[in-house]
């Protein structure tokens, strides 16, 4: 995804761009520095249920490429709940 916009929170770095499919689609990106196996799949099945809950608060027809910084896996779900809902508060330019 080297096109698109590129955005930043404490924790995560988002990368969002426009799909001509009409819906919006969520990937996923989580290394190692982020925690050994079980601390990375936490924070895949977090982010996947804030996505699925907060569809309507995010952009229309975008793709979005979330990647887990390092202290991603220390961070509590009300937290990352939190951080991602005032990114997505604001207006995004794709």
């Amino acid at each position: 995804m080297k096109e698109g916009a590129r955005y930043r929170t404490s924790h995560f770095s988002v990368r969002m761009l426009r799909n001509p499919a009409g819906r919006q689609r969520l990937g996923l990106a989580v290394g190692k520095k982020a925690g050994n196996a079980c601390a990375r799949n936490r924070i895949k099945r977090r982010l996947r249920e804030y996505f699925r809950l907060n569809r309507d608060k995010m952009p229309p027809e975008t793709d979005m490429v979330f990647i887990a910084l390092q202290g991603a896996s220390t961070l509590p779900t009300n937290r990352l709940r939190r951080e991602l809902d005032r990114f997505f508060e604001k207006q995004f330019s794709i």
